[in-house]
């Protein structure tokens, strides 16, 4: 199976690292010398290798390890019961649901009353509002406007 561009290009660090098998090394040289756009990239990642050897090596801070070390202890035991954190956040979750459902529930029953309250007082003062346009010439705007509202108000009456 020959190799495509996109997986020279994903071995092809390895393959400078010297860490590519013999059979896959040779298929890399091989598609290398004939593909000019991995070629390319290899001479990119050369070029970046070199300028990366020219830096100095950094030596780590005295205790370095010792500290990190510890700080990854100190992490472990912070995070002892995995197994029970993995239970309970699911837990809360479900609870803070049916929390808020029932407060919601229990919101709405109380809006929902004072709402067809509200609706009941709306339609009287709608209808005694239009009985003080009781004296209006025919077919003038004003009985189009009272027939219109009225024939709203009965709809609206008509509702559980």
């Amino acid at each position: 199976m020959q190799m495509k561009c996109k997986d020279i290009k994903y071995r092809l660090s390895a393959f400078m690292d010297g860490r590519a098998g013999p059979d896959e090394a040779a298929e890399i040289e091989s598609h290398l010398r004939i593909c000019p756009d991995c070629g390319a990239v290899r001479r990119e990642m050369r070029q970046v290798t070199d300028l990366l050897g020219l830096l100095p090596d950094a030596a780590p801070e005295p205790f370095f390890t010792t500290r990190l070390a510890a700080r990854l202890a100190q992490d472990h035991a912070a995070d002892r019961h995995p197994r029970v954190r993995r239970f309970l956040v699911p837990l809360y979750m479900v609870s803070a649901l049916v929390v808020g459902f029932i407060i919601g529930s229990f919101s709405g029953s109380l809006f929902n009353g004072a709402q067809t309250t509200s609706s009941t007082e709306d339609a009287m003062a709608r209808s005694l509002y239009l009985q003080s346009f009781d004296d209006f010439p025919e077919a003038s705007i004003s009985e189009a406007y009272f027939t219109l509202a009225v024939n709203l108000t009965d709809g609206e009456g008509d509702q559980p």
